[in-house]
């Protein structure tokens, strides 16, 4: 394998397209078409990741409270993330 160019000859820039692309999630293979797609697909991750913190503080009470506080934290995330999409809708250009 050939060794990465020192960082100061490294173009950071040109790196910048395959983040706005899309490129590859890390739950395997799946790309997002538009910015919308990008954001539906993080919004149903934490979807499921507070339902996982849910049942964790249903069956372990000892965790209640801090999976509370940690529900209430992602539900923010959601809610910016919600407005966001709304966001990119409404700024994406009509066909």
């Amino acid at each position: 394998m050939k060794a990465p160019p020192p960082a100061d000859q490294h173009n950071f820039l040109a790196d910048n397209d395959a983040y706005l692309k899309g490129a590859s999630g890390a739950d395997g293979g799946e790309t997002a078409e538009t910015h919308v797609d990008h954001l539906l697909g993080i919004r149903r991750k934490l979807v499921v990741r507070r339902r996982q913190l849910a049942a964790d503080a249903k069956n372990n009470e000892i965790v209640y409270l801090g999976r509370a506080i940690d529900i209430h934290r992602l539900q923010e995330l959601l809610r910016a993330i919600d407005e966001a999409i709304l966001d990119e809708r409404h700024s994406q250009p009509t066909s």
